[in-house]
């Protein structure tokens, strides 16, 4: 909020915490596809964005 308060000092008055919390969309729709979708095995069907499989996991080995 100090940050947004002295970016905007016009607006100093009417920022509030959860303000900017609930007027967050692009985290509500981030958190909100990441939960739906892994919880409905979707996340499969979108590249880079499944759980690893086993196969993909390996231990380095210490040299």
């Amino acid at each position: 909020m100090g940050i947004a308060t002295s970016v905007y000092p016009l607006a100093a008055d009417t920022l509030t915490v959860m303000g900017v919390i609930t007027h967050n969309y692009f985290a509500w729709v981030a958190v909100v596809s990441m939960l739906v979708l892994t919880i409905t095995g979707w996340d499969r069907f979108i590249p880079l964005f499944s759980i690893p499989r086993e196969p993909e996991v390996s231990l380095k080995k210490e040299a």
